[in-house]
């Protein structure tokens, strides 16, 4: 059995061309809900690293407030 040929980038944007051209607001909507898609990992990814840093930074502060020593 022979391996498939790979797609080259060419005809790969051929296809892409020939597509927008079929169909300009499919092809546009594809577009912005994957622009979408990465745009709200990566602002997800930044929030939860942002959180993270600010967490450990007060880690004392936050363990700390939950104590209460009383005589």
């Amino acid at each position: 059995m022979t391996p498939k040929p790979k797609l080259s980038w060419r005809a790969a944007l051929r296809i892409a061309w020939r597509k927008m051209r079929a169909s300009r607001t499919k092809f546009l909507f594809v577009v912005l809900s994957v622009a979408i898609g990465v745009g709200s990992l990566t602002g997800v990814r930044g929030f939860s690293t942002s959180f993270r840093h600010m967490l450990l930074g007060q880690a004392r502060t936050v363990m700390a407030g939950d104590l209460r020593a009383s005589r």
